[in-house]
């Protein structure tokens, strides 16, 4: 949801914000999501670009 999103320009800031969403956490938990669904035996059909793994915090 988040990187369809930020992908077509659209604000997450309030998610931001509020704690809601970690950036630099986006490509390990979309892993991680996909390792589920192969388990349960669901097709997963949306792959992450790469430029995902490497996001870092601001400031860091």
């Amino acid at each position: 949801m988040f990187v369809g999103a930020i992908s077509h320009g659209k604000s997450v800031e309030g998610y931001l914000k509020k704690g809601l969403l970690e950036v630099q956490s986006l490509y390990a938990h979309h892993e991680a999501l996909v390792e589920e669904m192969k388990r349960r035996g669901y097709r997963h059909c949306s792959n992450m670009d790469e430029k995902w793994r490497t996001t870092k915090k601001e400031g860091m």
